[in-house]
């Protein structure tokens, strides 16, 4: 599948994750030639996915090391109800 529209959440209270996950996002939306649309991270981020119509959802964890990383919440969340879309988590080295 070649996303049309992704999503990047940015957590405003650290920038590790997110500046992990832009490369990779934008490597994304570059290759299939979708929009690359930024939010803050909010609660209802899959909702937002949802009815925005959002192919892929790109997000870092940032907990534990490659190859062995662990999702946090907000990561787990996300990707436990991604239904009906993509969603792609890298490992923060």
């Amino acid at each position: 599948m070649v996303a049309a529209k992704i999503l990047l959440p940015i957590d405003r209270t650290g920038d590790r994750s997110w500046k992990q996950a832009l490369p990779v996002a934008v490597e994304q939306a570059i290759f299939s030639g979708a929009e690359l649309h930024a939010v803050g991270v909010i609660p209802e981020i899959r909702k937002l996915a949802q009815r925005e119509g959002f192919d892929l959802i790109v997000m870092a964890s940032t907990k534990g090391d490659v190859p062995n990383c662990e999702m946090g919440p907000n990561l787990a969340r996300v990707a436990r109800n991604a239904p009906s879309w993509s969603f792609a988590a890298i490992c923060v080295d």
